[in-house]
């Protein structure tokens, strides 16, 4: 079978012609954008009533020599374990905060993985101990919407932990 002059084999694209990117405007044209704080991009005038408690725990992990990815995950996890504390409490009502058996129990999970989930939190939290005061917080916070699991991600962090 013959192919036309030309005209590429069947499948086949012909090349794209090579064509060089534009320069870069010059600094003076490129209008000025706010200061950022890491690769989130708030404004530092709203940091301290919109930072995301997810944010800080993502900022405190890139500080630590996480990568990007590997710290927004761990962020959120550690998010997600101040939540499950506080929906254990929530839910088992013991009248005091469940312990980290206690925790694991009720979320069916051996007490190893609890000790990682609770070691992701200290290093996503470096100035906390334990979950706990956090947990507290967030309840105080979201006690209506306790049980939208979302709020682990979206809730407002308490103004002692944003950077200054």
């Amino acid at each position: 079978m013959r192919r036309a002059a030309g005209r590429p084999a069947r499948g086949l694209k012909p090349p794209l012609p090579s064509v060089r990117p534009a320069a870069p405007p010059s600094s003076e044209a490129r209008p000025r954008t706010p200061t950022t704080v890491g690769a989130l991009g708030y404004p530092p005038k709203q940091m301290a009533r919109q930072l995301p408690l997810t944010a800080i725990a993502y900022l405190n992990l890139q500080a630590a020599g996480e990568k990007r990815i590997k710290a927004m995950r761990h962020a959120a996890d550690a998010c997600a374990t101040i939540w499950a504390l506080a929906y254990a409490n929530y839910k088992l009502d013991l009248g005091r905060w469940p312990t980290q058996a206690e925790y694991a129990e009720y979320w069916n999970i051996s007490e190893r993985s609890a000790q990682r989930e609770w070691a992701n939190f200290r290093n996503a939290f470096p100035t906390e101990e334990d979950p706990e005061g956090l947990a507290r917080w967030f309840t105080s916070e979201v006690a209506a919407r306790i049980e939208d699991r979302s709020t682990a991600l979206t809730v407002t962090a308490p103004p002692e932990l944003v950077p200054a």
